[in-house]
């Protein structure tokens, strides 16, 4: 996951989900 906080309303990191 690359895009991190864009195409999630939670700010999360693309370490965290893959």
């Amino acid at each position: 996951n690359n895009d991190g906080a864009q195409s999630s309303a939670i700010p999360q990191m693309d370490v965290v989900v893959s």
